[in-house]
């Protein structure tokens, strides 16, 4: 299995990445409420290009483990996409702002509890915990690595 920190890039920051679009985007709509939508600027190719473009000017550790956690949440809300909607474009249209068009698609939820109502599915909420099982064994095998070097 391929480990992106046994390049010693930070997990924490992997993970910051894994989270961030979520993060930036959701608190755009639900919390500062200037976005129709709970997946916008967070959730672009320019985003990504722009923190990357930092990354590698930088050569920061840091910001290139943050791209990777970004990417990854990235690919894998498309897979679900996929898997949830078939070969809808909405996802690729906020991939690709603005190469077509200015406008991110629009959430039709104003209330938080609506929000998390539509995540009532067995697939989503078996990829959630598939994926917290997984942050939680390379966690594991991380700190236990670490202390087998500290020896």
């Amino acid at each position: 299995m391929v480990r992106p920190w046994s390049r010693r890039l930070p997990l924490s920051w992997i993970l910051v990445g894994a989270l961030f679009p979520d993060l930036l985007d959701k608190s755009f709509h639900l919390i500062l409420r200037i976005a129709d939508g709970t997946r916008t600027l967070g959730h672009t190719a320019v985003l990504l290009v722009v923190l990357s473009s930092i990354a590698w000017i930088g050569k920061s550790k840091d910001f290139v483990a943050l791209c990777l956690g970004i990417a990854t949440h990235l690919v894998l809300d498309g897979l679900s996409e996929l898997v949830l909607k078939g070969a809808d474009t909405e996802m690729l249209t906020i991939f690709l702002w603005p190469a077509l068009g200015w406008e991110f698609p629009v959430m039709h939820r104003s209330e938080l509890s609506e929000y998390f109502l539509a995540f009532v599915n067995p697939f989503l909420i078996g990829s959630e915990i598939l994926g917290l099982a997984l942050l939680i064994w390379e966690y594991r095998a991380h700190n236990t690595q670490s202390q087998l070097d500290n020896l």
